[in-house]
């Protein structure tokens, strides 16, 4: 890049780059030869592929057969983004971890930059910015001002700038790990899963080093999690990323009673929300998942919880289908705007639902 900070370090300890893939071949050797190119040359990349079908695995097979720092498995079934990273972990060696997706790609000094942080500042955790583009590769935006200032934060003012979406995101994809807090924590397939297991990792840092320099380009393109649509299950695991925001953002697993009660609501908001719903395997999954949540509460008293709140908490433990079916004859009969309206938020896809702050 123009301008290479000066504190990037171009030599160190091996660092692991992974690179899930799942049928990318239009794009997936832009991104290995960005990872080829790195000034950082200490590097392996590990790529798991998701049984593609698409010739994938022959565009990385090529690579490996080049490189020998590029390394190929296979997954035994097609599993999702988040178990694939955590299959190529288990075979990683680096100190350090960084993630990057296979339609995406870096810059030549995106771990020099990564680590040169690392070194300067004695963090676990490193992050840079990055850019959006398109379809024609035309750069679409970058969030924050370019500043190459280094930023020293304590876990907490990081979580804080990253659930504020001031100057961090919660995308793995920028970031950089120290490899013993990346391994303590299990990564699935799940939506928003980056988020999930970055309020994980970052509690556990010493400090998280911050430079508001774009290295990665990240693209949009139909089909991402944000640009499919949005559905009860989506919303369930976006309530449930929540609540971990703030449990990581208190050091504490049991939310003050006032916080407590807030997700209480919510989560019966969002039960009924999901009863104005055609029933399905996902909205049933979605219901599970919500109620499983509001479990996590039950040391909110009844007296704490009032007499509405107590009602409704005792219906949808014990019988959930009649209650939702009772709130949705109710809603059709006095509140049809509410239902057209529960109903077209889950047509949107997931990105507009999140512009709109639905």
């Amino acid at each position: 890049m123009e301008n290479t900070p000066s504190f990037a370090v171009t030599e160190g300890p091996l660092v692991t780059l992974v690179v899930p893939m799942y049928n990318v071949a239009p794009y997936l050797e832009r991104c290995l030869r960005s990872l080829e190119k790195q000034t950082y040359r200490n590097i392996e990349v590990i790529i798991m592929d998701d049984c593609s079908t698409d010739g994938s695995l022959d565009i990385a097979g090529e690579m490996a057969a080049s490189d020998v720092r590029f390394k190929v498995f296979s997954m035994p079934r097609n599993s999702g983004a988040g178990d694939a990273r955590q299959a190529a972990i288990e075979k990683s060696s680096g100190e350090f971890i960084g993630f990057v997706d296979a339609d995406d790609y870096v810059d030549m000094d995106f771990v020099a930059v990564l680590y040169g942080l690392i070194t300067k500042t004695g963090a676990d955790v490193a992050c840079c910015q990055h850019y959006f583009y398109d379809e024609e590769h035309q750069r679409l935006a970058t969030p924050w001002a370019y500043d190459d200032k280094v930023v020293c934060l304590s876990p907490d003012e990081a979580m804080r700038k990253m659930k504020g979406y001031d100057q961090m995101d919660e995308g793995l994809w920028n970031k950089l790990c120290r490899r013993e807090i990346v391994v303590r924590h299990r990564m699935e397939t799940f939506p928003f899963e980056d988020a999930f297991v970055l309020y994980k990792y970052v509690p556990e840092a010493a400090s998280v080093a911050l430079c508001c320099v774009p290295l990665y380009y990240y693209y949009q393109r139909d089909g991402s999690l944000m640009h499919t649509g949005y559905t009860p299950y989506k919303a369930f695991a976006r309530y449930k990323l929540e609540i971990l925001k703030d449990k990581a953002i208190r050091g504490t697993d049991r939310l003050e009673t006032g916080v407590a009660l807030y997700y209480i609501r919510k989560g019966l908001k969002l039960l009924r929300e999901f009863g104005l719903l055609e029933r399905s395997a996902d909205v049933s999954e979605a219901c599970r998942g919500v109620l499983e949540c509001l479990h996590g509460f039950d040391y909110v008293s009844d007296t704490e919880l009032g007499v509405k709140g107590l009602i409704a908490r005792h219906f949808v433990y014990k019988r959930l289908w009649k209650y939702l079916e009772l709130n949705r004859k109710f809603v059709a009969t006095f509140r049809k705007r509410k239902m057209e309206k529960v109903c077209h938020k889950y047509s949107l896809q997931t990105m507009e639902v999140f512009q709109k702050g639905l």
